[in-house]
């Protein structure tokens, strides 16, 4: 590495955002272990065009993306480096991708390379950058949904648009026909840059709300949700903001169906949070600020015509061992080290002649890990539950763990407390989509005397599945965020 080469080869894929094109030798080396092409990085202008065979001299380097794992080995045209086009050659024959492990090494061997994807199915919506994970047709289990526990050869391949010109909204089970690209190694993961334009077929999936309960008077169903915003913050461009703020509200009202308690994650601030409870309904709002960087909190909408607020505070921990930092909460206290970037909010009601207590969680990112923190925060949270003593108890929130975690089994055993994510049908038990694999990362838990009212629960889905280019819309409640919301019914 890090010497300067002079090659040949045919160039299968140019691409301006990239800045720079895919060089393949045409006859290859014969070594099925070893990869025949080289992505050809500093040029975004006057590429080579597809089929045109390139002599090229620059620095072979082995980039690796900070905050990332893994590189890609790759020519520098910058410093020196240069190319020249010395005539045409055929593209060589795409290689058959059919990768049966997520380990880079399985497809390591065709970094570079043109190769083809047979027909698949999406299981995850494109993001912004027009990526989305798909699966071979005739690699499929029985549903197309894939989760944690689905059977371990069944591997999802990123198709990454960003790179080119053909760019499709994508949602979950849409229909991808086959593809040709070059596959290439950026961001930690391997993904395929399509090469030519190609059409998705919408195989009809809609979104579902949260459970009709006609039985019974209003007075008698108290209905609790949980929804994380996605980032509603003064940084956005007030038209940006406006639309995001109305896309909220009618998501509450359509999705969500105007429940009692909308707790919520990713607001900036009280006035905020107003200005979501006035857009959707007869909302007041608690929200009280905590320690984040990019500061978003946890907050609380409730319904004045149903419930009457008692009081509220914030739970937050020394955490020397996790976190250095200043941070002043809004009653005074100032932590050193704190264990919650996002504390915990405990808001008080009356509902009629019952003393009900919530509790708003936004636990640490599963992004570089964070699981001891995560686990320290289910220690610390279940103790300060025991010692509340709140017999009628919800815990809710963005746990970024799973129902199978260890930190969510330790809130559960020692408190007593039953997560209700567990009486979700397996197929309906999801509410974030990352790497084509569907999750729970957002839960509702009960205390013992709330089990016996629960009437239903469920996961309103209608954010996960669909593609992030929809939030950029006004007038629909789809994909206003990329968490889907658990929601309770109690009667």
């Amino acid at each position: 590495m890090d010497r300067t080469v002079t090659l040949s080869g045919v160039v299968t894929a140019a691409f301006a955002g990239m800045q720079g094109f895919f060089l393949q030798d045409p006859a290859g080396d014969g070594r099925a272990e070893t990869s025949d092409g080289i992505f050809v990085f500093g040029v975004s202008t006057n590429l080579p065009l597809p089929s045109s065979l390139v002599r090229v001299t620059g620095r072979v380097i082995e980039f690796a993306r900070a905050g990332y794992a893994g590189s890609v080995t790759e020519i520098d045209l910058r410093n020196g480096g240069s190319f020249e086009v010395i005539g045409s050659s055929p593209l060589p024959q795409a290689v058959i991708l059919n990768p049966l492990s997520s380990e880079p090494a399985a497809l390591e061997p065709f970094e570079g390379m043109l190769a083809a994807y047979p027909a698949s199915v999406a299981v995850s919506p494109s993001t912004r950058f027009g990526e989305y994970f798909a699966v071979r047709w005739d690699r499929l289990p029985a549903t197309v949904r894939l989760f944690p526990w689905t059977r371990p050869d069944v591997v999802p391949l990123m198709i990454d648009q960003s790179g080119g010109a053909f760019r499709k909204e994508v949602q979950v089970f849409d229909l991808v026909p086959d593809l040709v690209g070059v596959l290439h190694f950026d961001f930690g993961s391997f993904r395929l840059e399509p090469v030519a334009d190609y059409d998705v077929r919408d195989a009809g999936f809609r979104p579902t709300a949260a459970t009709a309960v006609s039985a019974g008077s209003p007075g008698q169903l108290l209905r609790v949700a949980f929804l994380n915003c996605q980032r509603v913050v003064w940084q956005l461009p007030a038209v940006a903001l406006e639309r995001k703020l109305e896309k909220l509200a009618l998501a509450i009202r359509d999705h969500l169906r105007l429940p009692e308690i909308v707790a919520v994650a990713e607001v900036e601030d009280q006035q905020l949070l107003e200005a979501l409870g006035a857009r959707a309904g007869p909302y007041q709002a608690v929200l009280l600020k905590g320690c984040d960087f990019s500061n978003i909190n946890v907050g609380v909408l409730y319904r004045q015509d149903r419930l009457r607020k008692l009081g509220e505070f914030q739970l937050q921990a020394e955490a020397p061992e996790f976190r250095n930092g200043a941070c002043t909460l809004p009653d005074g206290r100032a932590f050193r080290q704190f264990l919650y970037d996002r504390p915990p909010l405990l808001v008080d009601f009356a509902w009629g002649e019952m003393l009900l207590t919530v509790i708003v969680n936004h636990w640490r990112s599963r992004i570089g890990g964070n699981e001891a923190e995560r686990i320290a925060s289910a220690e610390y949270l279940s103790s300060e539950i025991q010692r509340l003593g709140r017999e009628n108890l919800i815990v809710l929130g963005d746990f970024n763990d799973t129902e199978d975690s260890p930190s969510l089994l330790i809130l559960s055993d020692r408190t007593g407390m039953a997560n209700l994510t567990w009486s979700v049908p397996e197929m309906n038990r999801y509410s974030f989509v990352f790497g084509g694999i569907s999750q729970v990362l957002d839960h509702i838990f009960v205390s013992p005397a709330l089990l016996g009212m629960v009437r239903w629960s469920g996961i309103a889905h209608f954010n996960a599945d669909f593609p992030a280019s929809l939030a950029d819309r006004g007038g629909t409640a789809l994909r206003v965020s990329d968490h889907d919301a658990p929601y309770i019914v109690l009667q």
